[in-house]
């Protein structure tokens, strides 16, 4: 069972680019392997933000988070009007979708 915070890294070298992830013959990688690693949290004060900056908060419905170490989940929503051109400059987690109540799994990277 990996540390709380790790992530498997799998990674593969390729001679050439792919065309897609379709199309990656993973017999003829050069080179491959998985490597557990710990992404770095940078201690930095977040900077001030424009005065003029626009926020919106999005929930999704209630989602279960599977008890396994791969997860691919997405959501998908329609910007409100006004956020035409949208530039993500914060994420802040919902610190109430944390703690064993949730069930998230213990590998979930917390930022």
């Amino acid at each position: 069972m990996p540390v709380d915070g790790t992530v498997h890294l799998i990674y593969g070298i390729l001679e050439k680019p792919a065309a897609s992830l379709q199309a990656i013959n993973v017999s003829a990688l050069l080179r491959k392997g998985l490597q557990r690693v710990q992404l770095l949290k940078p201690k930095i004060r977040v900077p001030p933000l424009p005065g003029d900056l626009k926020t919106m908060e999005i929930r999704v419905p209630d989602v279960t988070i599977p008890h396994q170490e791969t997860t691919y989940w997405c959501y998908m929503i329609e910007l409100p009007d006004g956020f035409e051109k949208h530039h993500i400059v914060m994420i802040k987690e919902n610190p109430l979708c944390r703690g064993p109540r949730w069930g998230l799994p213990a590998w979930l990277p917390n930022w």
